[in-house]
């Protein structure tokens, strides 16, 4: 019920925010994410790649992870916090089974750094 009625009111809010173009928001120096289509478009191609999708967004537009994940979020309810939860527990279980970091990056797709925090505090 709780996830129906946030999902509603990110519905309704949607309806209040005025979508920019790609044009628009490069005018304006406004970032890409405020494009509902561009960053769905992102996290697909950065999925299918097998890329760490807000990680690599901020490699490649500079756009700080944490802005990007909260905005779609909160304006398109894109989340894939679950994932990275998911990520997070395979890397401790494969890391305690004796697989170097460098395994784990290649197996599960992620950063050397990335891996190595999951994995630092077992």
């Amino acid at each position: 019920m709780k996830k129906r009625r946030s999902q509603a009111l990110i519905n309704e809010h949607r309806l209040k925010v005025k979508t920019y173009t790609i044009k628009e928001l490069q005018a304006f120096g406004l970032p890409l994410y405020y494009n509902e289509r561009w960053l769905r478009g992102e996290v697909k191609r950065l999925k299918n790649e097998g890329k760490p999708i807000w990680i690599e967004i901020e490699r490649l537009y500079g756009y700080p992870e944490n802005s990007v994940m909260s905005y779609a979020k909160r304006h398109f309810g894109i989340d894939l916090q679950a994932e990275y939860d998911n990520k997070r527990s395979e890397a401790k279980k494969l890391f305690n089974k004796g697989l170097s970091q460098k395994d784990i990056c290649s197996r599960l797709g992620l950063y050397k750094g990335t891996v190595h925090r999951y994995v630092r505090g077992k």
